[in-house]
């Protein structure tokens, strides 16, 4: 289509049109943006949104349908499972309900079921469970289990059945993933469809369109806007537009035609305003020459100050004063015009030093300009204003003098601020000579200080230390400064450690710990160290302190003590806690590796004679000849413990095959067959040795114990000086055991148990104080069955609860009686199983007591370390709450176990009891001496009383007394006796 053309507008015009802006803007890159993209867009949106409910929609529909196929088969289980699995229920048949719930747990969407029995009165009720429940959506039904009687119906259970809806879950994301994709695949096909056809049809023309406009200048002014399309029969929207554009055209440039004859005639009035400009600003340079003079003026008085203004006439008087001046000083304006300097003096209102006024008055002869001169104004109130004054002369045009003008400013916060600066710098002199005397203290302190003191610089070179460091490492003063603290390193120490502590402390943090360190001598030695770094006042390090202190002696206090706490005092073998540790450890090794674990009983026969005959100090020679021998024969590797008596324990890892085992016993009793020379005499004794093979013969310590102790029996039973490997037939002792547990059962109904006493007795006094409960069996069958023998059965069939429990009443109700007798007050003590403390019946054990009423006072509760290993919260909590009680708490058997240092630090024990076995040569034996004096200074250190059991004599109880033991428990005073028999002993005591 072709379009009439226009007159080309003229380049001057052009110019000032958009070409002057830059070039035009290509559109060629944005023939598919626009409205094309937008409708896009919409379309998109819109589909998406239609999809989107539709969707949710199908899915809801989904969801519904899978609820009510849940819902179904929760109606097929109460139809089909119900009836069966009451009758299950009813007759105690727990593989079959199991059987029925798995039949239930297998069907679709089902996770879980549960049958709860719930008839009243039955202490063990019934409870089977199959499958796990799903937490992230569940559905659940609860159905009765009835059992029809004679007299109508009884409910005995309920049966609970769970649904999971994570199958629903999976089957709707399935289902809306295919949804989604099928219609995002066709919504961006048609999408794409309808964006070609607009542009096509409409957008690409648009494109032209705005094209040819940008390029509307000097070259095409005349040339028409075509498109480039067939001729539609008729004008569309498009054609119109261009005819549009093209008649716009047109009238543009008889516009810009106008335009350029505008612009000549304002070239003409803008010519003529020019002239006119500059005859104007010659008439006003005339009037700034006027101006100079008064600025001149004003820039005197702005060179000499800045808070008030003054002028001076040739004879030196005031003629003008800024009101500020009596504004800030209070002195009458009136008071200061026509009066000189010296007028002012002498009326007391102006005051200057004399040599300030010597220079002012000689400045003021030689018509001399002066600056910052200050003197004092006195105000009619008597207040005093520091000021300083400038002044400079004015000269007129002839270069006469005619007077001065000045500045003037109040300086008396100045001079205050001044006076207050002085006043505190010779406080803060006096300040500094107090600091310095008590930094002169402090490092006097630190020199003599008796722990070590070590100040190094960021490059840990050292800069000081202190005597006490110098005492401690051997070390000269001009030996150390300069070098760092590893001089003192030991290779015991992990460098690890030391890369802790550098690590800390070079970020800022504070270092505690213990280290071996190294003496000049090469002597090593503990110290307890704190490394803090030291920070100037920006927070930067510029040295670092460490403090040490000598902590030798105590670490080697604490090894010697948890020596004893872990082998044998005797033999110095690990005893039987260690073992069982170095046991578990194997075990799990051999689980690792697919090895064998061997456990070794070896016990000598016949070694009660040697005691009877030759007494115990030759028994405890031969077990310590007997113990080295039996090392002599063992791998590196191997473990041999004390067990305890006369029996040791062998720990043999990394078994093959049972031969391996089969040798090492018969080494063993070969080792033996060699007469043992104790106290010049020779003593042939041999082993009877049981042997037990993980994981055969069990897959637990304690079960390979005791198997390995059978065989050991049996060995023995056949002769000894041989060895037995377990095997089930061994039943005799079995039997045993199961013929003493079956009576022991009956005992307390039978009347067969006694609770004997033994006194505790003051140390300084002498006086009975408490009372320890011992249990005692005499059996109608078995006769006198020995504490040894029945309290372990005790301890493991769970009789100790009924027996503790027995005991603890029956021994608060005796001494309750006879504290009321004879008008004492003494505490009872009672040892408590592991087993009580296990299912918590201690507490309520206890509380029965008290509620008959025994004050808790009275009543003390010993009991061992087997109580506490593993540390349990439940033990502490119970522990804890029998302290709320008010009962006292004791440990039994002190230094026998194998961590007791722990718990008497962390729980809430009263008094130790130390054990017989280091009370019994203590006397003669330095070592155990020395341990019970470590225990018993522990033990006061932590605020504990301390019990010393076993005392036979005299010797022993003054050892004891002299070491500070508070208590004393022996056959020195008692032995255990009967209720009445020890009331008479205590008769007895009273009277003598």
């Amino acid at each position: 289509m072709t379009i009439a053309s226009y007159d080309e507008p003229s380049q001057k015009s052009v110019d000032s049109s958009a070409h002057a802006k830059g070039s035009p803007p290509s559109f060629a890159s944005r023939s598919w943006a626009g409205i094309g993209w937008r409708l896009l867009v919409n379309i998109l949106l819109f589909s998406s949104l239609i999809t989107l409910v539709l969707t949710l929609v199908q899915l809801y529909i989904d969801y519904r349908m899978g609820v009510s196929e849940i819902e179904q088969r929760f109606s097929d289980i109460q139809s089909g499972y119900v009836e069966t699995v009451s009758v299950s229920l009813w007759n105690m048949d727990s593989g079959l309900l199991r059987s029925q719930l798995e039949g239930v747990v297998s069907l679709p969407d089902i996770s879980r079921a549960t049958v709860d029995e719930t008839v009243k009165g039955v202490s063990n009720s019934l409870s089977i469970s199959v499958g796990e429940v799903n937490s992230s959506g569940v559905l659940s039904r609860e159905y009765p289990l009835v059992h029809e009687e004679p007299g109508g119906a009884k409910q005995i259970g309920v049966l609970t059945v769970y649904a999971t809806l994570s199958g629903i879950y999976d089957r709707l994301l399935e289902r809306t993933f295919v949804i989604l994709i099928s219609q995002g695949i066709k919504t961006f096909v048609v999408s794409f469809f309808i964006l070609f056809l607009i542009h096509r049809l409409v957008t690409r023309h648009l494109v032209k369109i705005s094209e040819f406009l940008s390029r509307t200048g000097e070259q095409n002014r005349f040339m028409p806007m075509t498109l480039d399309r067939k001729p539609p029969g008729k004008p569309d929207e498009l054609d119109h537009m261009v005819t549009s554009f093209n008649y716009m055209q047109g009238r543009l440039g008889s516009a810009l035609d106008q335009l350029h004859q505008a612009n000549d005639n304002l070239e003409l009035i803008i010519d003529e305003r020019t002239r006119s400009l500059q005859e104007e600003m010659a008439e006003r340079e005339e009037a700034r020459r006027s101006l100079r003079i008064s600025e001149q003026r004003i820039r005197d008085i702005a060179e000499t100050a800045s808070d008030w203004f003054w002028e001076m006439d040739g004879d030196l008087m005031f003629t003008f004063i800024s009101r500020r001046f009596s504004e800030i000083t209070g002195v009458p304006y009136e008071k200061l015009l026509g009066k000189t300097r010296q007028q002012l003096e002498e009326a007391g209102i102006l005051e200057i030093g004399g040599e300030v006024k010597q220079a002012l008055w000689q400045a003021l002869e030689q018509h001399q300009p002066f600056y910052e001169l200050e003197e004092r104004v006195i105000a009619e109130s008597g207040k005093i204003h520091h000021i300083q004054i400038g002044g400079k002369p004015v000269i007129d045009e002839n270069g006469q003098f005619v007077g001065y003008r000045g500045a003037g400013r109040d300086i008396t916060v100045r001079k205050v601020a001044e006076e207050a600066i002085r006043r505190s710098h010779d406080e803060l002199e006096v300040l500094i000579e107090s600091r310095t005397a008590e930094l002169r203290k402090l490092s006097q302190a630190v020199a003599q200080s008796p722990v070590s003191v070590i100040i190094t610089d960021r490059d840990a070179q050292i800069e000081y230390v202190n005597e006490a460091y110098l005492m401690q490492t051997g070390y000269q003063l001009e030996e150390v400064l300069g070098r760092t603290p590893a001089i003192m390193r030991s290779e015991e120490t992990r460098e690890s450690v030391y890369r802790d502590i550098w690590g800390g402390i070079t970020e800022g943090r504070d270092w505690s710990g213990e280290l071996l360190n190294r003496k000049k001598s090469g002597e090593q030695f503990w110290v307890q160290a704190h490394i803090s770094p030291v920070k100037d006042p920006e927070g930067h390090i510029t040295h670092y302190l460490a403090i040490e202190e000598d902590v030798t002696l105590r670490k080697e206090q604490e090894q010697r003590i948890l020596h004893q706490a872990q082998y044998d005092a005797l033999t110095d073998l690990p005893n039987r806690m260690l073992a069982v540790d170095r046991l578990n450890q194997s075990m799990k090794i051999a689980q690792r590796e697919a090895h064998k674990v061997a456990v070794v009983f070896v016990d000598l026969d016949d070694f009660k004679k040697v005691n009877d005959t030759l007494g115990h100090d030759a028994g405890d020679q031969l077990l310590v000849e007997a113990a080295r021998r039996m090392e002599g024969v063992l791998r590196g590797g191997d473990t041999i413990a004390r067990q305890g008596g006369d029996e040791f324990l062998v720990v043999l890892g990394g078994i093959q095959q049972t031969s391996d085992v089969e040798r090492l016993a018969q080494k063993i009793i070969s080792a033996y067959s060699e007469p043992f020379l104790v106290e010049g005499v020779d003593l042939v004794v041999s082993p009877s040795i049981g042997i037990s093979i993980y994981p055969e013969d069990g897959e637990d310590a304690a079960i390979l114990l005791r198997n390995a102790d059978a065989a050991m029996y049996r060995a023995k039973d056949e002769g000894g000086s041989s060895y037995h490997f377990y095997t089930l037939a061994m039943n005799e002792q079995v039997r045993h055991r199961l013929e003493v547990e079956g009576h022991l059962r009956h005992a307390l109904e039978r009347n067969e148990l006694e609770v004997y006493y033994q006194p505790i007795v003051n140390t300084v006094t002498r006086q009975v104080s408490g009372v320890e409960a011992l249990l005692r069996w005499h059996s109608e069958t078995l006769g006198a069955i020995g504490p040894d023998t029945f309290i372990p059965i005790a301890e493991q069939t769970g009789i100790i609860n009924d027996i503790g429990d027995w005991v603890l009443t029956t021994g608060a109700r005796q001494i309750a009686d006879i504290n009321r007798r004879l008008g004492l007050s003494l505490k009872l003590a009672v040892n408590v199983s592991p087993r009580q403390f296990r299912n918590n019946s201690i507490v309520a054990s206890v509380l029965k007591v008290l509620e008959s009423g025994i004050d808790p006072s009275m009543l003390e509760i010993e009991i061992t370390e087997g109580v506490l290993l593993g540390n349990h919260p439940e033990t502490l909590a119970l522990l804890a709450e029998l302290k709320q009680m008010g009962i006292d708490l004791s440990m039994d058997d002190f230094g026998t176990g194998y961590s007791s240092l722990s718990y008497l630090k962390n729980l809430p024990f009263d008094r130790i009891k130390v054990d017989r076995s280091f009370i019994r040569d203590i006397e003669t034996d330095k070592e155990d001496l020395a341990l019970v004096k470590a225990a018993i200074m522990m033990a006061s250190g932590l605020g504990l009383e301390v019990i010393g059991e076993g005392v036979e004599s005299e010797p022993q109880y003054r050892v004891l007394a002299d070491i500070g033991c508070d208590y004393i428990q022996g056959y020195l005073f008692s032995q255990p006796v009967d209720a009445q028999a020890f009331e008479a002993y205590l008769r007895l005591q009273m009277t003598t």
